[in-house]
């Protein structure tokens, strides 16, 4: 019997209006795995059950939609028509909240990833890191990828904060370099750790965008970790009067590029795949950024 994720709380709704939703605790996201057999596997995110409280405690429509999108090739494609794959790629993860899209996007072909948000967030990113990680193992090694300790990580990053972003600059660094060891807390920031090559290729990012105070921050902080040759991607409510302003902000720096997820999949396919969201789906896009 299919269990039912999510249900709409409407004598309850707050300032998200539909995005106000009533969450179970564990959410599972099918992996459409194309192997003949019957061992069907699940992404399962612990999260706040009572569905309030502090906002990355839950998934929210973008980050669902984003993660389906991820493992069922639809951002690879996207990339795809840019010339960019995840190939060997080293990921950074912005306000992961539960870890959702970072854990769909460490079954991808690439390199590493590192997942951050505020520092109260971290130890439910590690039990999920850890819930997931025998399913990370066994379905990297299932596609010939790479397997090791530091292919996802957890740490705390504060958008514009100097010292986190160095320290996750210098995170990235070691997990370069797979036979090195390494402690998330280390102070051994290297002198050259804003060198090029120390930076992300891809970042991404669910729900980032709901705070007008937050936008020049978060575009600061991309900016300032990404490679010249690299691609941030978003997912975000379109229909939200901040993304309009989020558009314009990032337009000065970067290259940006939006996609509405009608054109990425079936819309049938999305009703039948997302009934157990609140709603919001259908106003959900995907919007890349290449610095200029």
């Amino acid at each position: 019997m299919e269990q039912q994720l999510f249900a709409l709380n409407n004598e309850q709704s707050n300032t998200w209006g539909k995005w106000a939703l009533q969450v179970h605790p564990i959410l599972s996201l099918p992996l459409n795995n194309n192997n003949n057999n019957n061992n069907h596997q699940s992404i399962n995110i612990t999260q706040n059950s009572k569905g309030y409280g502090e906002l990355g405690t839950h998934v929210w429509d973008a980050g669902l939609v984003f993660g389906y999108l991820i493992i069922n090739h639809k951002i690879e494609q996207l990339l795809a028509n840019k010339n960019f794959n995840w190939l060997s790629k080293r990921c950074l993860e912005l306000g992961s909240g539960t870890g959702l899209v970072g854990i769909c996007t460490c079954l991808q072909s690439i390199d590493s990833i590192i997942i951050t948000d505020q520092c109260a967030l971290i130890p439910l990113l590690e039990f999920n890191i850890n819930e997931n990680l025998n399913l990370i193992e066994s379905e990297r090694i299932r596609n010939s990828y790479i397997f090791n300790s530091n292919i996802i990580r957890a740490t705390t990053l504060l958008w514009a904060n100097e010292q986190d972003c160095d320290r996750v600059l210098n995170m990235n660094n070691i997990n370069s370099n797979s036979n090195s060891n390494s402690n998330s807390n280390s102070n051994n920031i290297n002198e050259n750790i804003n060198n090029e090559n120390n930076k992300f290729d891809i970042i991404i990012g669910s729900d980032l965008t709901y705070d007008y105070e937050d936008l020049e921050i978060l575009l600061f902080t991309i900016k300032k970790l990404i490679k010249k040759t690299g691609i941030a991607i978003i997912a975000l409510g379109l229909e939200r009067a901040v993304t309009n302003y989020f558009i314009e902000l990032a337009s000065e720096t970067f290259k940006v590029d939006q996609y509405n997820i009608n054109n990425l999949f079936n819309p049938e396919e999305i009703k039948n795949q997302f009934k157990q969201c609140g709603g919001g789906y259908w106003s959900i896009g995907i919007i890349t950024l290449e610095l200029k």
